[in-house]
Formats: structure tokens, sequence, C-alpha cells
């Protein structure tokens, strides 16, 4: 990170300089410090930092608002500062750390498809199985949210598998453990019929052949 360059006096030889001074962790830490209240990640929470307009050069030298920011910790200590950018310079630094903040429900998404649906995982030979397997991934998460905005007592009844969680809490995860519960036993890979390249359930022909009867 940058200054801007000064500008180029009248008659100077040379070429023009494309950055200014360079931004130190010395010259960092004379910038003012604004200690400020936000609610981030569900709660308030205290957060001080420090904030200018700089030329990014792994932008080209684009005009960037950089915040450097840091967050209290539950004992009270000052945790690891982090650094924020926007391209978007009218921006606050107020609005920049609330912006990203918001982007955690994002990042515990990631983290679930990866680590609790299989997506860590998810590698096959062709494109269209994995696209296959993604969507599916993908469909059944998004249910599992859905219903956790359901109020409705057979969802609740899903959360009653841990005695232990105060209040037994609806959601999506409490949700997709209880259907784990159910489903564990179900043998879906047997239901795959690798002549026709189809997963057929138990009784699916005379299913089918029952609903033609009737029609």
């Amino acid at each position: 990170m940058c200054d801007e360059p000064p500008k180029r006096q009248k008659g100077q030889r040379g070429r023009p300089r494309k950055y200014g001074r360079k931004y130190t962790p010395k010259r960092i830490a004379h910038l003012k410090r604004t200690v400020v209240i936000l609610p981030l990640y569900g709660k308030e929470q205290e957060v001080r930092y420090r904030s200018k307009v700089l030329m990014a050069r792994f932008l080209k030298g684009r005009l960037v608002r950089v915040v450097w920011c840091e967050l209290k910790s539950e004992a009270d200590h000052w945790k690891k500062a982090h650094l924020l950018l926007s391209t978007d310079t009218t921006l606050s630094p107020e609005q920049i750390i609330e912006a990203y903040g918001e982007r955690w429900s994002i990042e515990s998404m990631f983290n679930q498809l990866k680590l609790s649906w299989g997506l860590k995982e998810a590698w096959q030979q062709t494109r269209q199985t994995l696209h296959r397997w993604v969507h599916l991934a993908l469909t059944g998460y998004g249910l599992i949210q859905l219903l956790g905005y359901l109020d409705d007592q057979a969802v609740r009844q899903l959360c009653c598998h841990s005695p232990w969680r105060k209040d037994n809490p609806t959601t999506a995860g409490q949700i997709r453990k209880g259907l784990l519960l159910i489903f564990h036993h179900v043998p879906v890979r047997q239901w795959w019929n690798r002549k026709c390249r189809k997963f057929e359930p138990p009784n699916w022909r005379e299913g089918e052949q029952n609903a033609g009867n009737s029609g």
C-alpha cells in the first residue's frame, strides 16, 4: 500500500512517479485510532481501527479504502489486526467492517458444505456426475435450512436427540442430525441399477405398474 505520488512540478525532469511512499507498520501506527461498538457476528462488539485511502500496487495503483481492524476478545484483550480493503472509497470504515461481518454466514455455509455435506471429497470421473453430486448436496442443504424456519412439531421432534442442549434449539444442524438417525440404515447404494444406471428403490417397478393400471 502506498500514498498517491506527489504532483509533478513544472519543469521537473525524469519520468513521473507512479506510486508514493510505502505504508510501513511504523507509519500505520501513527494513524488515528478509533474505537467503536458495532453489531458483528450476531452481537455488539467493541472494535478499534485505523483507516486511510491508499493506492494498491497489486491492483495496478487503484485507490482503495484500507482498514486495519481489531476485535476485543472475551478475555478483554485485543485480537490480531486484520486488513480489510474496499474499492469503494466512499464507504466509511464502519460500513466496511460491518460488510465483512455479514460475510460470516457465507463462510459458515462453505464450512458446513465441505465438512458435513461431503463437498470436501467432491471428485468424480466425469463432469456430469460431479455436477449432479454438487446439485444434490446444495438442494439438501437448502431444504434443511428452510426446515429450520418452519415452526412445526414434527421438525422440533427431529432436534430431541441431544437432551444436554439447553431448550433443544431448532437449528439446521440439529435437524440434519435428526434426519441422519432416521435414514442412517436406508440402503440407498443397493438401489443403484448398474444396467440402466438409475436409482430404483424397493417395489419401484410395482409402483409404476400400479400407477399405469389406475390410469
